[in-house]
């Protein structure tokens, strides 16, 4: 069990606001050019930082539809288990839409 939270803690240590701000937006099926605007970013930018993802997670957590990234099951399960974590830090609801934070 100890192995398996240092494990955890060390992956969630590579991943920033923006991380699960792209990943959350991504579970509400926004593009990456909706995600660059949201984070007033480049659609490249969004593009590498799922690069990264995958680096870290695997590239299973990604499937390709119609030209584009979309979380697979293992992605959708590994996002919910961290937004857990961001939505503690933040205080916020676990149901919270990432979206809303965009719009205040």
């Amino acid at each position: 069990m100890l192995d398996n939270l240092k494990e955890n803690l060390q992956t969630l240590r590579q991943l920033d606001f923006d991380d699960f701000s792209i990943l959350s937006l991504m579970t509400e099926k926004c593009t990456n050019s909706v995600i660059s605007k949201y984070l007033r970013v480049t659609p490249p930018a969004v593009s590498h930082r799922i690069l990264k993802y995958e680096k870290i997670f695997g590239s299973d957590i990604f499937v390709k539809t119609s030209g584009r990234k979309e979380l697979s099951e293992k992605g959708l399960d590994i996002v919910n288990k961290y937004k857990k974590s961001f939505c503690f830090l933040l205080n916020v609801p676990e149901d919270f839409e990432c979206k809303k934070l965009f719009e205040l």
